[in-house]
């Protein structure tokens, strides 16, 4: 566990840190924003709907850039720590342009994974339609238990093809290089055999750290809540009773996303030394002041 703490540590290190952090925590207020709109989308609100809808169409525009920064942000952290041990990467237009270029390798391996969940959810989805079509207790307590099933076999999957998936991002940001290999679903199982073991372990290790995020993140969202309760009522008697609730599912929602930034980074970090190890030795350059790939 003395790896994962120094992995979190480590992304507190370097200049203008606290800066970066900052920026990226700003650059979840879109996609804040609009999960905290979609919340109204329900019956009780039907006369809002057209506004929900609307507004929520503009943030999800309004979201992609910000989401494009982070996804370049997270391709250049793999690049830097493949050939330094600490720190994180500037959030700079540079940002924006490796997620834009990183996006078809993403898009693509996010199909792969998703196949085998379509054909799990479509089996799933038709039992599901028999039980609810049968009206009684057997049924309710059937569909339940088929929910609970469905959540399980998706975890426990992506808990096994993740750290796989992420050594296709490593050996994606080397060098920022399209290349067969990149998107040839073989090279996925050629890492399964050379590293599954060390690998898992990493993966395992940090289903017990997201346990614990999850533990940390509801004491602050209680917190959080009851500061929301109060603005609830001051905006209450400013007849402007959604303001309050916006405010506070926003803030919520950037410190959820944050946190789960910092978990991905933390991870990927300890993936990084299975990559080093079992599957390809990176050579660090014995000048400290050399970046790899021209990146800062």
């Amino acid at each position: 566990m003395k790896r994962i703490l120094d992995s979190f540590k480590n992304l507190y290190k370097g200049m203008n840190i606290i800066k970066t952090h900052l920026c990226i925590c700003l650059l979840f207020i879109f996609p804040s924003l609009l999960g905290a709109t979609l919340e109204f989308l329900d019956k009780d609100f039907k006369e809002y709907m057209t506004q929900v809808l609307n507004t929520s169409l503009i943030l999800l525009v309004l979201s992609i850039i910000p989401m494009l920064f982070i996804l370049g942000f997270y391709f250049k952290f793999l690049n830097k720590r493949l050939y330094e041990p600490a720190g994180i990467p500037d959030l700079d237009l540079d940002c924006l342009v490796k997620g834009i270029k990183a996006l078809p390798v993403f898009l693509v391996w996010m199909l792969y994974t998703g196949i085998p969940i379509l054909v799990v959810f479509s089996f799933f989805y038709e039992f599901g339609v028999f039980l609810i079509s049968n009206k009684d207790l057997l049924s309710v307590v059937l569909l339940i238990s088929l929910c609970f099933i469905f959540i399980t076999i998706v975890s426990i999957y992506y808990i096994l093809i993740s750290p796989f998936v992420q050594f296709i991002y490593i050996s994606y940001a080397k060098n920022f290089q399209y290349s067969a290999k990149i998107f040839d679903p073989v090279e996925f199982f050629n890492y399964v055999k050379k590293s599954f073991k060390d690998a898992l372990m990493v993966s395992l290790k940090f289903v017990l750290v997201n346990l614990l995020n999850m533990t940390v993140s509801q004491i602050i969202v209680t917190v959080v809540g009851c500061f929301g309760i109060v603005l609830g009522i001051i905006f209450q008697f400013a007849s402007n009773p959604f303001i309050g609730s916006i405010i506070v599912s926003t803030l919520i929602g950037i410190l959820h996303c944050y946190l789960v930034l910092i978990t991905t980074l933390a991870y990927a970090d300890n993936l990084i030394d299975v990559y080093k190890t079992k599957i390809e030795k990176i050579s660090i350059p014995i000048n400290n002041n050399v970046k790899s790939c021209g990146i800062n």
